[in-house]
């Protein structure tokens, strides 16, 4: 997986980073960063319908990148 925009770090492909969520019937992926001060936290969030395809997404492979988010 590529490194993170925000704090340029590794991120890491497994669990608990990478998870299914039987809530809401999806794959998850979550990462948390401070990337250049204590007062900047950034929470990246990813869903898929498989986990391939939340690393599709997160490594800017997915053809269709939609936003669920307002």
């Amino acid at each position: 997986m590529r490194n993170c925009p925000f704090c340029k770090k590794e991120v890491e492909c497994g669990w608990p980073y990478i998870h299914y969520t039987e809530i809401i019937g999806k794959w998850v992926f979550d990462h948390y960063c401070n990337p250049d001060k204590p007062t900047t936290d950034v929470c990246i969030t990813v869903y898929g319908k498989s986990e391939q395809e939340v690393i599709d997404k997160w490594n800017g492979e997915y053809e269709n990148q939609e936003s669920e988010s307002l």
